[in-house]
């Protein structure tokens, strides 16, 4: 009984010191909103496009050539200005030229094609250390889902 005892106590006592030791942790200042839309201007060609429906995929860019397709996202003193498309080999369904902006500037999760004519849902973009702008979107009329990877120029 008398080990159970200096068990109990060891164990109690290797508690305390274990919480004693743990400090609250001060963080710094989180700083300035990194900018998203400068690193979003550029050129852009197709890296992949692939339709998915349910659970089946296909990479329409392993056996089509779209190299033809390219997206210009232009900007003016820090704003989204204007966009350029010149193929009509991605369903985007949006006119070939006309003004973009994010849904939100702080934490963007669409870009939004010429006051909501149409849009795409980002899924990773350009900050600084990588080129490429994936996107997705669904076209009105069925239930494909179109994932583009695009990287800039």
């Amino acid at each position: 009984m008398k080990n159970l005892n200096d068990i109990l106590k060891f164990g109690f006592l290797a508690f305390l010191v274990f919480i004693a030791s743990c400090d609250e942790q001060e963080f710094g200042e989180v700083g300035e909103p990194r900018d998203k839309v400068a690193p979003a201007s550029g050129t852009y060609s197709v890296q992949s496009l692939t339709l998915s429906e349910g659970v089946t995929s296909f990479v329409v860019s392993e056996f089509t050539d779209l190299s033809g397709f390219s997206l210009v996202l232009n900007s003016t003193g820090g704003s989204p200005s204007t966009y350029e498309i010149n193929t009509d080999l991605v369903p985007l369904y949006i006119s070939s030229s006309g003004n973009w902006d994010f849904d939100n500037r702080e934490r963007p999760s669409q870009i939004i094609f010429n006051d909501g004519e149409g849009s795409v849902d980002l899924q990773a973009m350009p900050l600084g250390f990588d080129n490429l702008l994936k996107v997705e979107f669904t076209p009105s009329c069925n239930e494909v889902v179109y994932e583009l990877v695009l990287e800039k120029q």
